[in-house]
């Protein structure tokens, strides 16, 4: 009976030793599984996640070029904006407003900085007769013209406007009365040297200036008048010559 009974228990030893292995072997195969499809899905999460990164990425590689797009577009706009504002839209030079702002700074900046300041009032001569002879256009091709041949002689940093009509104004800074006398002398040339065509022929101009300097002026306004004074001898002494406190001497 004992050796039955011990038989008997080796059975059943073996028997869970058997299941126990296959328990342990299906345990195993179910955790490898897990494991297979857990990678899968995480490998698939990672592709849906790059794709998504990527896709998002374009879209704001996209978006910032269309804004960078706009934004230039915007500052061609602006530019615009601000030239019809501070620009003659003939002779491209500044306006009268544009002019008096910049021309208000120089004379503040000067008298800081007890610098010389000279100021030139223009007028192109018999502008309203070569109009009413010639027509308007090419009225408006002698202002471009006499503009272009003041900017060219002057340079970006003095301060070049057009007042009204036919009337210009330069500001030169750090220039005191006889070396603005002797640049405008130099406008003053250039300008006679001009040939503008006509159907039938080229015409020439002139153009008379007034020159005044900070001295006795106390505003840029007064000097401005006084130069406006010089100007309306120059017109009075025979057009095309230059004039200032020094011809009154």
């Amino acid at each position: 009976d004992n050796n039955y009974l011990f038989s008997i228990e080796l059975s059943n030893k073996a028997t869970l030793t058997k299941e126990g292995k296959n328990t342990i072997f299906i345990f195993i195969l179910i955790v490898i599984i897990f494991l297979i499809v857990l990678f899968y899905i995480t490998y698939l999460y990672h592709n849906i996640v790059k794709d998504q990164n990527n896709q998002l990425e374009e879209k704001v590689e996209a978006r910032t070029l269309q804004i960078r797009s706009t934004l230039k577009e915007l500052e061609k706009v602006n530019l615009k904006l601000y030239d019809l504002a501070h620009t003659d839209f003939l002779t491209k030079t500044m306006n009268r407003r544009h002019f008096f702002m910049h021309a208000q700074n120089a004379y503040k900046t000067a008298i800081e900085k007890e610098e010389e300041l000279s100021v030139v009032m223009i007028d192109i001569d018999n502008f309203k007769k070569l109009n009413d002879s010639y027509g308007h256009d090419l009225g408006d091709r002698v202002l471009v013209s006499f503009s272009k041949s003041i900017k060219d002689a002057i340079g970006k940093e003095t301060i070049f406007g057009r007042l009204g009509g036919e009337e210009f104004a330069i500001i030169f800074k750090n220039t005191n009365l006889k070396e603005a006398i002797i640049k405008t002398n130099e406008i003053r040339n250039n300008i006679e040297k001009l040939e503008i065509a006509t159907k039938n022929n080229t015409i020439k101009i002139t153009a008379s200036f007034g020159v005044s300097d900070r001295k006795n002026a106390h505003s840029i306004d007064e000097m401005l008048k006084k130069a406006d004074i010089h100007l309306y001898h120059a017109k009075s002494c025979g057009k095309n010559i230059v004039r200032s406190r020094l011809n009154l001497i």
